[in-house]
């Protein structure tokens, strides 16, 4: 239940956008749809996960994420086949404590870009239901050329989980 519209796009549109939902333990998505609905190539592949949470008093896309139990494992994704072109990525990674945090790294081709997390302030800031860059979730500008497929990592960061709560992307180029 909730609102997904995180931070893409204009109000009204984000009220009407598509998600394609991962449950804990599912690895692959075939044929994502866009936010309009539209279908498209793109596969997505989740790295191992068994665990899932929601947290309370919280709607959309912070309400619930997935981790992994063992705490000595960063969470994965690949998106195959997305169009060339250039994305921003946007990925909210934040679980039900102020330390439960994660910084994010994406790699595509020969790059890599690291250096940001989610809010690790000891405060329950993560909370506020305005989404804030560094708070619920980071934001990257990335390449993708033909056949080179994006991998966002979510690495424990102040938590002894990774966690993923959505992603999202808007092709910018």
């Amino acid at each position: 239940k909730g609102n997904y519209d995180g931070v893409v796009g204009s109000a009204n549109d984000r009220a009407n956008d598509h998600w394609n939902f991962v449950n804990y333990g599912q690895r692959t998505i075939n044929n994502i749809r866009f936010a309009d609905s539209s279908s498209s190539d793109i596969e997505i592949e989740v790295s191992d996960n068994d665990g899932e949470w929601g947290i309370d008093d919280q709607k959309g896309i912070n309400h619930g994420y997935i981790y992994h139990n063992c705490q000595c494992v960063n969470l994965s994704v690949s998106l195959k086949y997305l169009p060339q072109g250039i994305y921003e990525v946007y990925v909210f990674a934040h679980g039900d404590a102020p330390n439960q945090t994660a910084a994010i790294e994406i790699e595509s081709g020969e790059t890599k870009l690291t250096g940001k997390a989610t809010l690790n302030d000891g405060t329950w800031n993560f909370r506020s239901i305005e989404y804030q860059e560094g708070n619920q979730y980071v934001r990257y500008i990335v390449q993708v050329t033909d056949d080179s497929p994006i991998t966002i990592t979510s690495k424990r960061d102040g938590s002894n989980y990774s966690m993923l709560n959505a992603i999202q992307l808007r092709r910018i180029q």
